[in-house]
């Protein structure tokens, strides 16, 4: 998943590539471009509660508070507070997790691994560009996809509850 952040009037590229998940939690690696630099992380989630999550980054266990306020996301780490605005989200270039337009019906793939909280279309449905078709939780947090084209739905593969992995057909759309 690809992100545009704004922290502190500069702007960065942040993408999210997932590298495994075990008992200890998802792992990610995580690549920030912005300022001329350009830093790539191995992070894993090793637990959440409310607004703490504990991070192993980089090998070292660190306690980080993430807490939404208004438009910004506010992360404090290290004694100190990073106000972050995040843009659209990018799918990634050819990346299977994106929508994929062929000869026929258009079809939504999962961007990343997560659990399907709400459909809220079904087969049959009309829908347009940019209409909400589910909401999954991936990383901890709740995300709706939005169907990449106006039409009909002729396929849903998912139910609530139900875990995706990355790639896997969620609607196909005509």
């Amino acid at each position: 998943m690809k992100l545009a952040v704004n922290c502190k009037g500069q702007s960065y590229r942040v993408e999210l590539r997932e590298r495994d998940t075990t008992a200890r939690g998802p792992s990610f690696e995580v690549s920030v471009r912005g300022s001329g630099q350009e830093a790539r992380l191995p992070v894993r989630i090793l637990s959440r509660v409310h607004e703490r999550w504990t991070l192993e980054i980089e090998g070292r266990v660190e306690d980080v508070l993430i807490s939404e306020v208004g438009e910004e996301i506010i992360v404090q780490w290290h004694n100190q507070s990073f106000p972050i605005r995040v843009g659209d989200v990018k799918p990634v270039t050819h990346h299977p997790s994106a929508a994929t337009k062929t000869a026929g019906p258009t079809a939504l793939l999962a961007q990343m691994p997560g659990k399907v909280i709400t459909v809220l279309a079904a087969p049959g449905d009309r829908v347009e560009k940019g209409q909400g078709l589910i909401i999954i939780e991936a990383m901890k947090m709740q995300n709706e996809l939005k169907s990449p084209c106006s039409g009909k739905v002729i396929t849903c593969n998912v139910e609530p509850e139900k875990r995706v992995k990355t790639g896997e057909l969620l609607f196909e759309i005509e």
